[in-house]
């Protein structure tokens, strides 16, 4: 299929191992803990089940426009050509100057989280689609759904599931540096179940997400520098429930500003393209929980001519913190 009618269908398994995890509740205290360290935990997973920011770029550079080249094509002759937009949006207008500018996509993770609060499971799918302006701005928007299940601590266990729907955007500033928006509202609900004949709670919660993330792409070989700085905000606002008595609603808000160094590794032969890349944050969490740490991750993928990708990633995070995460992630996708 040409990108004239590209739909980009994509997804993901992912496994997780993360110290961001939802932490069933029998007081207000514990219920507060709980909805702070879920919330981040689902931020994470919401933010890498979007669209990749290579992706994107790959629909603002020529993602649209009939080519005759898969998605999976367009990502390989990205990542073995200079980044210069002006020369890669030259090139494509010269093949075909008429486009299609709409496109759609879908995505699924599976995480397993774990921390010294608890652990458990949480599926999330998201699908979107998205308008390519010009060479320069794509918008667009998505919709996801999570289901936790069985999340376990000292203090009970919690199902739920949510919802969220939002915009994104990207937009290319130079040559060398694009941006990356994305946000979103929704609603979510919670059941808890507590041992030692607790009653069972139930309560419904509204949420806030999001990021907006500078990209940068040096370099004109297979060895790119791939810097970024950007900011993250989750907030969850939860009801009051019953649970032997009324428990107050709780309201968490966490916003993290980060930046780092990164560099990417890739090679193309027999229309695959390999990819490794190294990235480090510095990150600092804003307000009265003010924090600052450390995080490193490691990613690998390999994308095929016919559109097909394999990837995987580690990340380990809170360094310099006693609230340390690991993540180990698992990602196959398909473009059509």
């Amino acid at each position: 299929m040409s990108f004239t009618r590209l739909a980009f269908l994509a997804f993901s398994l992912t496994a997780t191992v993360t110290t961001s995890a939802y932490a069933a509740a029998y007081s207000h205290e514990d219920f507060g803990s709980s909805v702070e360290t879920f919330a981040a935990g689902h931020a994470d997973i919401l933010g890498a089940s979007l669209i990749s920011s290579q992706q994107r770029l790959a629909r603002l550079v020529g993602g649209s426009t009939d080519t005759g080249l898969t998605q999976g094509e367009m990502l390989s002759y990205i990542a073995s050509t200079s980044p210069s937009a002006a020369a890669t949006a030259a090139a494509v207008q010269a093949a075909a100057p008429s486009y299609n500018p709409f496109a759609a996509w879908v995505d699924g993770s599976f995480s397993y989280l774990e921390s010294n609060k608890g652990s458990g499971r949480a599926v999330l799918g998201a699908a979107g689609v998205d308008y390519r302006v010009n060479s320069s701005l794509l918008v667009g928007a998505f919709v996801s759904i999570d289901k936790l299940n069985e999340f376990k601590t000292e203090y009970g266990t919690v199902d739920g599931y949510g919802v969220m729907v939002g915009p994104y955007m990207t937009a290319r500033l130079t040559e060398q540096l694009s941006l990356d928006v994305t946000a979103a509202v929704g609603a979510a609900k919670y059941t808890s179940q507590v041992p030692f004949g607790g009653l069972d709670a139930t309560t419904d919660a509204t949420r806030a997400y999001f990021n907006a993330t500078l990209n940068g792409v040096f370099g004109e070989d297979s060895i790119r520098f791939t810097p970024r700085a950007g900011l993250t905000h989750a907030a969850e606002w939860t009801n009051g429930y019953t649970d032997g008595g009324y428990v107050a609603g709780e309201t968490y808000s966490k916003t993290v500003v980060f930046a780092g160094p990164g560099v990417t590794l890739a090679h193309t032969a027999d229309g695959i393209t390999s990819s490794a890349s190294l990235n480090a944050d510095l990150k600092s969490t804003l307000g009265d929980k003010s924090q600052l740490s450390g995080a490193i991750e490691a990613a690998t993928k390999f994308e095929f001519a016919n559109g097909f990708g394999l990837g995987a990633s580690a990340s380990y995070s809170g360094i310099g913190t006693s609230d340390r995460s690991l993540s180990l992630s698992l990602k196959a996708s398909a473009s059509f």
